[in-house]
């Protein structure tokens, strides 16, 4: 395990960032226990000469927790569940999932 990695793990055992959730694959089922940081930066996008911002919801969570998330899958975190909307990706290492979700 590389320094990166170690971090990695501090930055999700963290006391106050992370969130305990469920992974529910297709969003049914009893769920796999992981650990999750939320985020809500809004987005800025160009559209006919036209800067938007709009509100967004990222769920990053370890690889190492979550194999393979895809469209349709959910995160539930206490009251609500995030749906994971579109492709995820993963970091220059490999080592994190981020998924772009509508809370709900």
């Amino acid at each position: 395990m590389g320094v990166y990695d170690e971090q990695v793990d501090v930055y999700f055992r963290d006391a106050h960032l992370p969130h305990d959730a469920l992974y529910k694959a297709g969003g049914v089922g009893a769920g796999v226990a992981c650990r999750v940081i939320t985020r809500q930066p809004d987005e800025l996008t160009e559209f006919g000469g036209t800067q938007l911002v709009r509100a967004t919801t990222l769920v990053d969570v370890r690889i190492a927790e979550v194999a393979a998330p895809r469209e349709g899958d959910s995160f539930v975190v206490g009251a609500t569940t995030y749906t994971v909307a579109g492709a995820p990706r993963r970091d220059a290492e490999r080592l994190v999932w981020t998924c772009g979700c509508r809370g709900t």
